[in-house]
This record gives structure tokens, C-alpha cells and sequence, in this order.
């Protein structure tokens, strides 16, 4: 009986194995279809490149909703993984990589991100390689795994929980990096993502509970900076907006790189429920603490520009 128990985990595990490798490539091939159809010249068809779309997103949900990784602590869920993106001869052309992501942390908890980067699927005019980021978190022993796929240093992401293995949200992405940099619950009703942006900052967007269902709410008030337009120069009072906005741009990153304007990103405590960011002055030397404790539903709270106070 015993014996007959290993063989049957054993073949569960390679038919698991199998499927990742499987659904894989299968979005691979549709990403590759999508961009190719995206960058060919002459006249396009929206309807079909909405259809193809569509279809490379069904694709990656297949992928997302694999039951295999069940652990965010035991990396051999991901052994087939990373065996054949080492395995030239397997003729499977992607990398696998386990990132810490913030070296300085000794932990492996919530500071681990997987990387899957497709070899010679270039993202459009990017330099990059289109990539696929899995992002492991555990909030009050409630393990969730973050999907992030992106072309054109922008997409789509996917969390969801590991107990049910079911997505409990589905949002917006603008970067080339793993897309989520804090995932906090604030109480019973709301759940608190900061996400990054790529060079122009970072983002924080509260979530709501309700009936098992999650979704985005205009959670902040106070000055807002218009985003779309990416003017820095003008905020406006904008009661309950979607976003708390710590803005950056490519010439402040590149500029102040040996700085620490870091220091100025996007932190929640989950003791106090205050969310926060550091205001520095001219010479960077000193910096005023900005912050604001949860009321309930909203967070009363200016967007801030790292460079509006460097001159």
C-alpha cells in the first residue's frame, strides 16, 4: 500500500512538472504571436489584436492556476522549472532565477522573487527580454503567489491564493521589474499594495473585502499630481483618488542615483496603520517625515514629487 502511495505522488508530481512546462510554452508561443502581429508594419486589425490579447491572457491564467505551487517557502515546487532552463538539449529557451528582493534581509519570507525571462523575446524597443516575475507573500499565515507578465514595460498581474488557488485580483502594471513592492493587510476589510512604477516612482493602492471579492477603491485624499500627462509641476485636491503617487522621472533617477531618495518611497506600518514617505530638503541632508494614519476607509495624504524640493 505504501509503495503504491509513492509511485502515485510520484506520477501526480511529474504530470504537475509536466504542466508547467507545458503552459509554459504554450504562452510563449502566443506572446510571440502577439508581439510579432503588434511590431508587423503595413495595416492591423484592432479586433484580431484584441483577440490574440485576450487569448495570451487565457494562457497565462492557465499557467497562474497550476496547482503545483502550493509552498512559498519550498523552492522545489519549482525544480522542473529551473532543471529544464538549464537544459540546453530540452529546447526550452527561457532563464529561471530566484532574486532576493532586498538583499540586506536575511529572511526568505516576503523576500523572495522568481524570474522567468524568455531568450530572444525581445519586449518591443525595450532592451529587456520579456519576462515573467512570481512573487511569494504570506500575510497572517495566509500564503498568496503575485504573477506579473509585461510587454513593453507594462501589464498585467495576477494574485492569488494558495489555499484555494484561487486569483483574488487582477491589476495594473507599469514596469519592467516585479511589479508589487509591499503587500500588508490594514484590517479585516482592506488589504494595502504598493506597486512599483518603473522610473517614475512607485504607487500605493488600497483593496477591499467584500463577499470574497477584491477590488481597487479611491481610498486617498488630499493633493493629487496629474499622472497622465506626467506634470509634476501642478497638483490638484482630488478627494478619493485611486493612487498615493510618489513620482519620479528619468532625470531625477539618473541624476540623484547616489542619493538617498529612496528614502523617500512608500512605507506602511501595520502596528499603527500609518502609511508614509520622507520629504527632503534642497541639500538632502534632512528630511521631514510625511504621514498619515488609516481612517477607516481613506488615507489623508498628498502625492509627492522626489525632485520638487531639489532645485
Amino acid at each position: 500500500m505504501k509503495r503504491n502511495l509513492v509511485i502515485l505522488f510520484t506520477i501526480i508530481f511529474y504530470i504537475n512538472a509536466y504542466s508547467q512546462i507545458k503552459e509554459l510554452n504554450e504562452f510563449r508561443k502566443l506572446q510571440t504571436e502577439f508581439i510579432n502581429y503588434d511590431n508587423s508594419e503595413g495595416e492591423k486589425s484592432e479586433l484580431h489584436k484584441q483577440n490574440l490579447k485576450l487569448e495570451l491572457e487565457k494562457s497565462f491564467r492557465k499557467f497562474v492556476l497550476l496547482k503545483d505551487f502550493l509552498s512559498i517557502v519550498d523552492t522545489k515546487d519549482f525544480d522542473e522549472l529551473k532543471k529544464t532552463a538549464n537544459n540546453n538539449l530540452m529546447n526550452y529557451s527561457y532563464s529561471f532565477f530566484e532574486l532576493r528582493r532586498n538583499y540586506n534581509e536575511k529572511t526568505a519570507k516576503n523576500n523572495i522573487n522568481y524570474y522567468i525571462g524568455f531568450s530572444g523575446l525581445c519586449d518591443y524597443a525595450s532592451p529587456n527580454i520579456v519576462t515573467i516575475f512570481m512573487q511569494p507573500h504570506s500575510i497572517d499565515d495566509v500564503n498568496y503567489m503575485i504573477y506579473y507578465y509585461k510587454m513593453n514595460n507594462k501589464g498585467t498581474y495576477f494574485i492569488k491564493r494558495l489555499i484555494d488557488n484561487e486569483i483574488v485580483y487582477k491589476g495594473e502594471a507599469l514596469t519592467p521589474n516585479a511589479p508589487i513592492l509591499k503587500f500588508d493587510r490594514i484590517d479585516n476589510s482592506y488589504y494595502l499594495i504598493v506597486e512599483d512604477v518603473g522610473d517614475y516612482g512607485q504607487r500605493a493602492v488600497v483593496l477591499k473585502v467584500e463577499n470574497k471579492k477584491w477590488e481597487s477603491i479611491n481610498a486617498f485624499r488630499g493633493e493629487s499630481l496629474d499622472m497622465e500627462t506626467l506634470n509634476y509641476e501642478v497638483k490638484k485636491v482630488i478627494d478619493n483618488r485611486k493612487y498615493l503617487w510618489i513620482a519620479s522621472n528619468l532625470k531625477i533617477t539618473k541624476h540623484l542615483k547616489d542619493r538617498p531618495f529612496e528614502l523617500s518611497w512608500i512605507y506602511y506600518d501595520c502596528k499603527t496603520k500609518n502609511i508614509s514617505y520622507k520629504r527632503y530638503n534642497i541639500k538632502w541632508l534632512e528630511s521631514q517625515k510625511i504621514n498619515t494614519k488609516w481612517d477607516g476607509d481613506f488615507f489623508l495624504i498628498n502625492d509627492y514629487f522626489i525632485g520638487e524640493d531639489y532645485n
